[in-house]
């Protein structure tokens, strides 16, 4: 591909145990690769390197998709690091427009369905990252249509909810089994605690950066030079602010 004179996209994603990067020509996929995340301070450094290595300067970049949370302190942490020194350097040397925000990571799940089930009846989104703490992050979404023309819509903040709250949840939405999906929990879980949902987990393992940028795209096409309505519920902002959902552990 000959990238000279053209302007790409880089969305990365560090909410989850995976270092997720993309590249993308606005809507087009152009690479993507998926990292085991580091944890570890010292190991800030190969984070960093991973990062620019992956782009290796090849694809001049105009806009930054970032997936800021919620999910791993040390994760985010380190790519939103990233993300604010990258878009201060582009901002001093270059006299073009750069273009960056962050995307809630639980979001990024609930537009993969979407892409993947492009004919699903499906009208509910239930998105679930894993805290680490025995519950997890989530967030309840519609795919219905809808005056942005955004393939998911937000329904409730974002909540801490353990394995027995699920049913519960869906009582206070009044949501029927067969009008939602459960994004991001194990068939086997379901099963072994008795939630009588539809359930998916592969390919919802983590964020990926590829589908962090396509629906990057579609919320900057929709809402450049707009504010955004969507702040109660942490959908996206232009500050590259992360979503912790839950105070760090301490030690």
């Amino acid at each position: 591909m000959n990238s000279k004179n053209k302007k790409f996209s880089l969305a990365i994603d560090g909410s989850t145990n995976i270092l997720s990067v993309a590249i993308l020509d606005k809507i087009k996929l152009v690479k993507v690769k998926n990292y085991n995340n580091f944890n570890q301070f010292d190991e800030i450094d190969d984070y960093f390197i991973n990062i620019n290595d992956f782009f290796n300067q090849e694809f001049e970049i105009d806009t930054l998709y970032v997936g800021c949370g919620p999910g791993s302190f040390t994760g985010l942490r380190k790519t939103i690091s990233f993300a604010q020194a990258y878009k201060f350097s582009n901002i001093q040397r270059s006299e073009q427009k750069f273009f960056s925000f962050g995307i809630n990571s639980l979001a990024t799940l609930a537009f993969c369905f979407t892409q993947n089930n492009p004919f699903s009846n499906t009208k509910f989104l239930l998105s679930l990252i894993d805290t680490g703490c025995n519950d997890y992050f989530g967030q309840l979404y519609s795919t219905d249509k809808n005056k942005y023309n955004l393939p998911i819509m937000p329904l409730s903040k974002i909540k801490i909810l353990s394995i027995g709250d699920l049913n519960f949840f869906f009582n206070n939405y009044r949501i029927k089994k067969d009008e939602v999906a459960i994004l991001g929990l194990s068939e086997i879980i379901a099963k072994k605690n008795s939630i009588d949902f539809n359930c998916l987990y592969d390919g919802y393992k983590f964020p990926s950066a590829d589908n962090l940028g396509k629906m990057g795209c579609i919320i900057k096409n929709n809402f450049f030079k707009l504010k955004n309505n969507f702040s109660e519920f942490d959908f996206f902002n232009y500050d590259l602010y992360p979503i912790y959902a839950r105070a760090p552990k301490t030690i």
